[in-house]
């Protein structure tokens, strides 16, 4: 058996995240919804913006398997930002993988007004059958990259936007998709 093929065999138990990144754009479905309210999409830092509306969470940790099997932290968040100012900050997102959730806390922020926190929210995000790899990159590292998934919005999520921005989103509406690109150590 090659160095190679021993550490992605030896790991079937999680590792540390080491770092790697993951990048989300908004829909077509969402983007329409937001030209037509004169919403933007923006980085909470310390996420990152990307060119088209798209956010990096660079800040990333937890613990992982190249199989995707693990937790996955991150910080920073994803605002919704509207023509008048209110602002709803979706915050450092978490989950267990690959369970297909992950949740965030959101806070609105209206003009004049104090931000209020809600109790953290839930996006589903069901991987498509061979959306994931993994790779060793040495004895005890490892490469895991996900490929594009629909991140969908759950009840409360669909309804603390709609509250905030007057909008009509569904439940289970698909908002945004996301890669990723993650580093893990073994141990």
């Amino acid at each position: 058996m090659s160095a190679a093929s021993y550490a992605l065999a030896a790991d079937v138990r999680a590792g540390s995240v080491t770092g790697g990144t993951v990048d989300c754009f908004p829909t077509g479905a969402l983007t329409a919804v937001l030209n037509e309210r004169g919403m933007s999409v923006e980085a909470a830092a310390p996420a990152d913006a990307l060119p088209g509306g798209g956010v990096r969470f660079d800040k990333v940790s937890g613990s992982m398997s190249s199989t995707f099997q693990g937790k996955l932290d991150m910080e920073g968040g994803i605002s919704l930002v509207g023509k008048d100012g209110t602002r709803l900050d979706v915050l450092n997102p978490s989950g267990e993988t690959p369970l297909g959730a992950l949740s965030a806390t959101p806070q609105t922020t209206r003009p004049g007004q104090t931000p209020q926190t809600g109790t953290r929210a839930e996006v589903a995000y069901p991987l498509v059958p061979g959306s994931v790899s993994g790779r060793p990159t040495s004895l005890t590292t490892f490469e895991v990259t996900v490929g594009s998934t629909n991140f969908a919005l759950k009840e409360a999520g669909a309804a603390r936007i709609n509250d905030a921005f007057g909008t009509t989103l569904a439940k289970d509406a698909t908002f945004m998709k996301c890669t990723a690109v993650l580093q893990g150590r073994l141990g």
